[in-house]
């Protein structure tokens, strides 16, 4: 039976069926090299001097979050990971998920926006259909992975992640290629059920690069190290290993390697 999902966006209003109709199908573009800086994310700040990590953490968590007012960190919360069924008050274990990740908007038609709209994507947070606060092991599970390749354990997200997947690849203009779009359809046609609304994107200033910091001596390893423990000074030298990236859990790992905080250093 088709769906009846309602999915309301600038056209006033249709079902999760045909938004999902709108999408075109074609194989994904592998043309031009990805480049992830070209998104801006998490760079772009709001009015409070928020980046894009913490309002999502601040918009999402389920109690009223504890801010840092000197730097806008989220330091303590509330979230609810949908992909797992889980619950954390620690936002070191929380990252933050593209639903369609941004190497997987490039391959579908991001690669040939202008400047703007890349950093609109990348730091879109007037919904959750398009970034969401999840858990670091469901969103190192995902990855970069489409429906045809990776679903939420939990059963009972199927239906509202799918809905945020066709959302967001409708209302940006994204392809699906076939695989995707035929996983994509299957649970489309299970799904029935109100969503909320989400308005059409909006431009996104670039944001101006900071100048870098004066060059520090790299910090001594801490003296209390096991012999066995892995320690990089800096980035470059996790590369030079070639163990990058560095999610938290993972020998090497350290906060100072991860400028943004979602848990995963050197990107």
């Amino acid at each position: 039976m088709p769906s009846t999902t309602t999915v309301v966006g600038a056209d006033g209003g249709s079902t999760l069926a045909s938004v999902f109709a709108t999408i075109v199908v074609a194989p994904e573009r592998a043309a031009r090299a990805y480049d992830r800086e070209r998104f801006g994310y998490p760079d772009v700040r709001n009015a409070a001097g928020c980046n894009t990590r913490a309002q999502v953490l601040i918009r999402d968590s389920l109690t009223l979050p504890q801010v840092d007012p000197f730097g806008c960190g989220v330091v303590a919360g509330d979230w609810y990971s949908l992909y797992d069924d889980t619950f954390t008050s620690d936002p070191g274990e929380i990252q933050i998920d593209h639903v369609v990740a941004l190497s997987e908007a490039w391959r579908s038609g991001a690669s040939d926006w202008p400047a703007d709209r890349m950093v609109a994507f990348g730091n879109d947070v007037e919904g959750v259909g398009t970034l969401r606060a999840v858990s670091a092991g469901s969103n190192q599970s995902k990855s970069d992975s489409d429906p045809a390749s990776w679903l939420p354990p939990n059963e009972l997200a199927l239906c509202e992640y799918i809905t945020n997947w066709v959302t967001v690849k409708a209302r940006w203009g994204l392809t699906m290629d076939e695989d995707e779009h035929a996983a994509t359809a299957r649970i489309v046609d299970r799904c029935a059920g109100e969503v909320p609304s989400l308005p059409p994107p909006t431009p996104v200033t670039v944001p101006t690069p900071l100048a870098p910091p004066a060059p520090l001596a790299p910090p001594a390893p801490p003296a209390a190290a096991a012999a066995g423990d892995v320690y990089y000074a800096r980035c470059a030298e996790a590369r030079a290993a070639g163990v990058t990236p560095i999610y938290v859990g993972e020998p090497g790992y350290r906060s100072g390697l991860d400028g943004d905080k979602d848990g995963i250093a050197c990107e």
